[in-house]
C-alpha cells in the first residue's frame, strides 16, 4: 500500500494499491509532484482520485491523453478518513467503497479528544539510560507526570 498526503493545509491523504499500472514498479518508492503521485520508473503521475494524469513518454499529448483515459491506467485507491489525528485505511475496492466506508467510520476513542496535541521532547541521552528506563517504572510518575496514569493505590 501506498499513502500519501495530497495538500497539507486541508490535510488530504489518499492510499492506493502499491503498484504502478504500467509496470508494477511500487509507488511508495516514487514521488510527489504538486500532489500528484509519480512512478519512479517510467515517471506516470496519477491525482488524488488514482487517475492517470501524465505519461511522460508518449508520443505526443493526443496519445498521452488516451493513454490517461484507459481504465487499466488508474491505480486501485482505499477510502481514508483522518480522524482524532489519526490516518484510517478501509480496505474495499469498488465503486461503493466511499460508500462502504463512511458507513463503517472509525471508532471515536475518548482519551483522544480531536483537539489532541501531540509532543515530542528530544533528551541527549545514551542508549543505555534509553534501555535501562524501559525497566525502570519508578520515574514514570515524576517524568512523564499527567501523561502516563499512575495509581499505585489502584494496582
Amino acid at each position: 500500500m501506498v499513502v500519501w498526503c495530497s495538500n497539507q493545509e486541508d490535510n488530504l491523504w489518499h492510499a492506493a494499491l502499491d503498484s504502478c499500472p504500467h509496470r508494477m514498479a511500487p509507488l511508495s518508492i516514487g514521488t510527489l509532484d504538486e500532489g500528484r503521485l509519480r512512478c519512479r520508473y517510467h515517471g506516470w503521475a496519477f491525482n488524488a482520485a488514482g487517475s492517470c494524469v501524465a505519461v511522460p513518454m508518449a508520443q505526443n499529448a493526443k496519445e498521452e491523453a488516451r493513454m490517461c483515459g484507459l481504465a487499466r491506467a488508474c491505480l486501485t485507491t482505499f477510502p481514508v478518513q483522518v480522524k482524532q489525528g489519526l490516518l484510517w485505511i478501509f480496505p474495499y475496492i469498488g465503486p461503493d467503497a466511499a460508500t462502504a466506508a463512511k458507513k463503517s467510520s472509525p471508532c471515536v476513542m475518548a482519551d483522544l479528544a480531536d483537539d489532541t496535541e501531540w509532543i515530542m521532547t528530544v533528551a541527549p541521552v545514551g542508549y543505555q539510560v534509553s534501555v535501562e528506563n524501559t525497566f525502570d517504572p519508578s520515574h514514570a510518575p515524576f517524568l512523564h507526570t499527567g501523561i502516563i496514569k499512575y495509581a499505585p493505590d489502584q494496582a
